[in-house]
C-alpha cells in the first residue's frame, strides 16, 4: 500500500510539474505512485513508483476518435485506486478528476489535491458544476494561471502554482543579442499551425534570423511542408528532447517563440512553460496579443506581444532589439521570479499541511 497516488494525463516528460509534489512527499517520508499517460512512446518503461498507461493518442485532432482510449485510461485509473488503498490523491487537470469524481467524493473527500492545468470544457454548464463540486470537496485546489479565474467558479480559494524548477536563476545571465544573427526558438509540443506557418513565412526572407523548433509535432501541424513548398531554408526542426537538455537548448536561443492561437480560453488564459524559461534562462519572449500571457509579459517587461496575422513581426523584433538593455531585462526577470517563488512558498505550506493530514490518517 502506498500513501498517495498522483494521476496525470500526460507522459512523465510532459508532466514535470509533478516533481514539485513528489519532492515534498519524499522529504516527508510518504510513499507514492504516479500514473502517467504515455501517448507516443509505446516502448517507454515505467520507472520506480511509476504506473504507465500506454496507448497512442496524440494531442489535437478529432476528440470523438479518442473516446475509446480515454475510457480505457479511466478504467486503468479507477482500477489502480480501488486496488491501491491510498490515503490521498493528487489529480492533475480536470478531465481525469471528472473520470473519478465519484471516488474522490465518496472515498477521498477533503483528502485530494485538485491541480488544474488548463481550460477544458468549463463553458459547458454541466461540466462547470462538476468542476465546482470537485473544487469544494478537495483539500485544496491549485491553478497554474490566474488567467483561469476567467472561467472557474468565483469566490473559491485557489493556490497558484508555477511550472518551474526550483533552480537558482542567478546561474544564468542575460546576454547581448546580435541583430545580424538572431536565433528564435520554439521549445515544447509544436502546435498552432496557422500562427507558426505565418511566422515562418514572415521570417523566411530574413537573412539575419534563424527559426528553431524543438519538440514533437501535434496532429495537423506540418510546418516542414511549409518550408519545403516555399523553399525556406532558415528554419530547423530538431525533434523530441528531454527536459534535462533545456539548458543547452536555451544557450543557443536568443528569442523565445511563444506565439499561440487566440481563439479559445485554453490558449488565452494559460501560462506556458516558455514564460518561466524566459525568466530563468534570461531570453526575451514573443507572445500573442489579447492573452493573459501578453498581460504578464507587458507587466514584467519580459518581451513583447504581436498579432502575427496583422503585424510585421520582423519589424517589431528589430524595434524591440533597438531598445533592448540586457541589464534591465535581467532585473525584470528577477522581479517576476520573486513573485513566482512567493506563490510557490504558499503552495508548499499547503502541501505540507496535506502531508501531515495523510500521516495522521489510518
Amino acid at each position: 500500500m502506498k500513501d498517495v497516488l498522483l494521476v496525470n494525463m500526460f507522459s512523465k516528460n510532459e508532466s514535470s510539474y509533478t516533481e514539485y509534489y513528489i519532492d515534498e512527499l519524499r522529504k516527508a517520508g510518504l510513499s507514492y505512485e504516479s500514473i502517467y499517460f504515455e501517448r507516443y512512446n509505446m516502448d517507454a518503461e515505467a520507472g520506480e513508483n511509476e504506473l504507465l498507461f500506454k496507448e497512442y493518442c496524440p494531442t489535437g485532432g478529432n476528440k470523438l476518435k479518442k473516446v475509446g482510449t480515454m475510457g480505457r485510461f479511466a478504467s486503468f485509473v479507477r482500477k489502480t485506486i480501488k486496488e491501491g488503498q491510498y490515503r490521498g490523491i493528487m489529480v492533475f487537470t480536470t478531465v481525469p478528476a471528472i473520470m473519478i469524481q465519484d471516488l474522490l467524493s465518496s472515498k477521498f473527500n477533503k483528502r485530494y489535491i485538485f491541480d488544474i492545468r488548463d481550460y477544458t470544457h468549463e463553458s459547458n454548464p454541466v461540466y462547470f458544476r462538476m468542476v465546482r463540486n470537485l473544487i469544494r470537496q478537495s483539500f485544496a485546489t491549485v491553478i497554474s494561471s490566474r488567467g483561469f479565474l476567467r472561467f472557474l467558479p468565483e469566490n473559491e480559494r485557489y493556490y497558484v502554482t508555477h511550472n518551474i524548477a526550483m533552480e537558482n536563476p542567478e546561474n544564468y545571465q542575460a546576454k547581448a543579442i546580435d541583430p545580424s544573427n538572431i536565433r528564435i526558438g520554439f521549445v515544447g509540443s509544436i502546435r498552432y499551425f496557422d500562427e507558426n506557418s505565418k511566422l515562418i513565412r514572415q521570417f523566411g526572407s530574413q537573412e539575419n534570423c534563424q527559426l528553431d523548433y524543438y519538440g514533437t509535432f501535434s496532429q495537423g501541424c506540418d510546418l516542414p511542408s511549409v518550408c519545403e513548398q516555399e523553399k525556406i531554408t532558415n528554419v530547423h526542426f530538431h525533434g523530441r528532447f528531454n527536459n534535462s537538455e533545456k539548458k543547452n537548448i536555451y544557450q543557443n536561443i536568443d528569442i523565445i517563440n511563444s506565439i499561440y492561437g487566440v481563439k479559445g480560453l485554453e490558449t488565452t488564459t494559460a501560462v506556458p512553460n516558455r514564460l518561466y524559461d524566459a525568466a530563468i534562462y534570461k531570453c526575451p519572449i514573443i507572445v500573442s496579443k489579447n492573452t493573459y500571457l501578453a498581460d504578464l509579459v507587458e507587466q514584467y517587461g519580459l518581451g513583447f506581444a504581436v498579432d502575427v496575422h496583422n503585424e510585421n513581426v520582423p519589424e517589431r523584433l528589430n524595434s524591440y532589439l533597438s531598445e533592448f538593455d540586457k541589464d534591465v531585462f535581467a532585473e525584470n526577470c528577477s522581479r517576476f521570479l520573486k513573485d513566482v517563488y512567493s506563490d510557490m512558498a504558499e503552495q508548499k505550506r499547503m502541501i505540507n499541511v496535506f502531508i501531515e493530514k495523510m500521516k495522521q490518517s489510518v
